[in-house]
C-alpha cells in the first residue's frame, strides 16, 4: 500500500470533488476560502502561504474552480515550487464547442499545461476529464457522483503505470 499525504482544493463539507476525496482518503487535508486559503494567487503573500502549505504533502489534487485560470495558475505554482504528484480535474467543457464564455478555454489550458509537464521528474501531472458532476442541484441527479472522481484518483495513485490523462463518464 502506497502512502499518500494529500492536499486537495475545495470544501469537503459541500457537495464537491473534495467531499468525494474525503470519503476515499479520510486523512486528506483541504484548502479553500472557508478555512483561510484564498487560492487566487494574485500576490506574493497568497503564493507563499500556498507553497508553504504544499511542502507537507506528496499529492496535490487541483479540483476546484477558483477564478479565471485559477487552476492553471495553481498548476504552474506547483510545478515551480514542489515535488510530488498533481491530479488536475478537467471538464467535458474541454471538448464542448457549444459553450459560451471562457470556461472551456480555461479547462483546455489546464489540460494542455498538465500534458506539457507530465514527464517532469519533480512533478508528475495527471489530468482527469470529467463529465457533469452531481453537485446536488436540480437536474444533476443522474450526473456522475463526486465519489466516482475520487475512486479514479485512487486508481491513478495506486497504479504501477503512469496515467497522464483519463476521460471518465457516467454509465
Amino acid at each position: 500500500m502506497k502512502s499518500y499525504k494529500i492536499l486537495c482544493t475545495g470544501n469537503p463539507n459541500k457537495v464537491t470533488i473534495a467531499s468525494g476525496v474525503r470519503k476515499i482518503f479520510p486523512d486528506a487535508d483541504f484548502i479553500h476560502l472557508s478555512n483561510g486559503y484564498d487560492l487566487r494567487l494574485w500576490d506574493d503573500e497568497r503564493i507563499t502561504k500556498f507553497v508553504e502549505k504544499l511542502q507537507n504533502y506528496n499529492v496535490f489534487i487541483n479540483a476546484s474552480y477558483i477564478c479565471h485560470l485559477g487552476q492553471y495558475h495553481l498548476l504552474n505554482c506547483v510545478n515551480d515550487n514542489w515535488i510530488g504528484k498533481v491530479i488536475n480535474i478537467g471538464s467535458r467543457a474541454e471538448t464542448d464547442g457549444n459553450l459560451q464564455g471562457t470556461y472551456h478555454i480555461e479547462k483546455n489550458a489546464l489540460l494542455m499545461r498538465s500534458m506539457q509537464i507530465r514527464k517532469r521528474k519533480a512533478v508528475r501531472s495527471h489530468h482527469i476529464t470529467a463529465p457533469g458532476l452531481n453537485d446536488g442541484k436540480p437536474g444533476h441527479e443522474h450526473w456522475l457522483p463526486m465519489i466516482e472522481v475520487a475512486k479514479i484518483i485512487k486508481t491513478i495513485l495506486d497504479s504501477d503505470v503512469y496515467i497522464p490523462h483519463i476521460t471518465i463518464d457516467s454509465k
